[in-house]
């Protein structure tokens, strides 16, 4: 996709996409395109529609579907969610790698969920910040989120067992 700033930013994209029977994304193209970003919506949309036309075939990581997943966790919204859900999993010609979704719900829950707890100290803390030194706010912000990790260490369901592996013993 490059920075934007050269001539070529989509020019010649749909050219050097179909020299490739598959490609693989990483989370911006998807965020470019689910959010219409200019100027790099057009190429992203190209890759996207090489894929639903079947002549090209994008390979998601799991990953990527966990880093679009966790900002509608943060502020709930599920149409969101089902847009994402719909391009990561349900669209032609697009193949998310197998992670349980149960894993990926549950870390992109986490990561909003401390996300939203680094905001509320940074906030609770914003009034104070005329009157103490940044160090011991800092101090301050740190205890605070290691109280909350100790909370939910003691509150935490358990992992699932690890997945038994598959492949046979030789």
């Amino acid at each position: 996709m490059g920075n934007g700033s050269g001539p070529r930013v989509a020019e010649d994209f749909p050219q050097v996409i179909a020299r490739f029977p598959r490609v693989s994304v990483d989370t911006n193209v998807c965020i470019y395109f689910l959010g219409q970003v200019r100027p790099w919506f057009d190429a992203c949309a190209t890759v996207f529609e090489h894929a639903a036309a079947r002549r090209t075939r994008i390979e998601l990581c799991g990953i990527v579907q966990l880093e679009l997943l966790v900002g509608t966790f943060a502020r709930p919204d599920s149409n969101e969610r089902r847009r994402i859900v719909d391009l990561t999993e349900r669209t032609n010609g697009i193949v998310t790698t197998p992670i349980s979704r149960d894993a990926l719900f549950a870390a992109a829950q986490t990561d909003a969920e401390v996300r939203r707890r680094i905001h509320a100290v940074m906030n609770m803390l914003a009034p104070l910040s005329a009157f103490f030194s940044p160090e011991v706010l800092g101090r301050v912000a740190i205890g605070s989120l290691r109280r909350w990790a100790a909370v939910a260490e003691l509150t935490a369901p358990p992992l699932p067992p690890p997945v038994p592996d598959t492949v046979a013993a030789g």
